[in-house]
């Protein structure tokens, strides 16, 4: 991987026009004179390659875990992007699913901003105990899971568990694994529908249910006995230029305050974890866009230079024709047509002349 990102750092930083780097971000803002007269120019702006300077700009909310119900409310979402602002409208019964569904269908093209939504949560259970929970997310009835944790805490002592929660993922789209990272089960609803789950009162432990952070560690938790026990989704925005969130639903994309995004940059990628090699895909394909846009500046200013060099030719053309029309005058053919013209006009003169003589002499007899 690094050898990857040094050979992109080399490509920016020795591609040239005319001895002038153009990926590096030493160009600027070059003026072109392409007119006849002051002003008429055609700027051309650099651009910075660097793998440290381009990437995916990344904010993600912090999830929660709450009794009986979300965290979202009757409020706002406003997004200042790249391509402008616009402002998102929540209600509470929005789930992270639904309040990335409107950013992507109303926000993005204002913005340039976009948004995935995936809920997660972690459930720590008792050794040695049995239980039986109600699951709710896409389904609209709840599902039963029936399960006994083994003697320890390992991934084969919640191996029935695990097995018990994905046998319903086809109704509840939950899917379940080990969390190796915190212990107990990472449960997830990659739509960001809301996980709701409720234990039966014949449990023989209790459940500890935690949301994550954007870090991965555990979050809020919430005991989960009998009483229901809701995991709210995370919303993550992602743009190829920089852009703020404000967010007023309780979702908690910004903390509870404006919060600018976070460049990853091509340069940070990893692969040694599978959640930062789910993050380097994203920065890929950011970075992939921001290369498509550049491209497609670059190639509008090269038609716009080729119109330009077109016009001055068509220009240069005429006006050599012109110049050739005068070198190429017969002057000794033209000075006798003057000369001819002259004749033929003082003629005409002399004949009007004598027309207007002999009413004159008639007046002259009658007098």
């Amino acid at each position: 991987m690094n050898q990857l990102t040094a050979e992109l750092n080399q490509i920016a930083q020795t591609t040239q026009f005319n001895g002038q780097n153009l990926l590096d971000g030493s160009t600027g803002t070059q003026n072109f004179q392409v007119g006849s007269n002051a002003n008429q120019l055609i700027q051309a702006n650099g651009a910075n390659f660097l793998t440290s300077n381009y990437g995916d700009y990344r904010v993600q909310s912090d999830a929660a875990v709450v009794a009986g119900t979300t965290n979202v409310v009757a409020s706002s979402v406003v997004i200042a992007g790249y391509l402008g602002s616009s402002t998102i409208t929540t209600s509470a019964t929005d789930t992270a699913k639904s309040i990335a569904a409107s950013i992507n269908s109303t926000a993005t093209a204002l913005t340039g901003v976009s948004a995935t939504a995936v809920t997660n949560t972690n459930l720590a259970m008792q050794s040695g105990s049995s239980y039986s929970i109600n699951i709710t997310s896409d389904n609209a009835t709840a599902q039963t899971v029936s399960f006994t944790v083994g003697a320890g805490q390992t991934s084969s002592d919640y191996a029935s568990a695990i097995s018990a929660f994905n046998a319903l993922s086809s109704k509840t789209g939950v899917i379940a694994q080990y969390d190796a990272k915190n212990g107990g089960i990472e449960l997830t609803n990659s739509t960001g529908n809301d996980i709701s789950l409720t234990g039966a009162a014949t449990n023989t432990g209790t459940i500890g249910m935690s949301s994550y952070t954007a870090a991965g560690g555990l979050g809020t938790s919430f005991a989960a006995g009998t009483a229901t026990g809701v995991a709210n989704g995370q919303v993550t925005l992602d743009s190829t230029g920089s852009f703020s969130v404000t967010d007023t639903s309780g979702l908690k994309i910004d903390g509870g305050a404006t919060l600018g995004a976070t460049l990853k940059s091509v340069a940070s990628l990893d692969v040694t974890t599978f959640a930062n090699s789910q993050l380097a895909l994203s920065i890929v394909d950011a970075a992939i866009s921001s290369v498509n846009a550049q491209r497609s500046t670059y190639g509008a200013l090269q038609s716009r230079f080729q119109s330009t060099v077109t016009n001055l030719q068509t220009s240069a053309v005429n006006l050599s024709a012109s110049r050739s029309r005068i070198q190429d005058t017969n002057y000794a053919a033209e000075t006798a047509n003057l000369t001819r013209g002259q004749i033929l006009q003082q003629a005409g003169t002399a004949m009007l002349a004598q027309a207007n003589a002999m009413p004159n002499s008639v007046l002259t007899l009658l007098k």
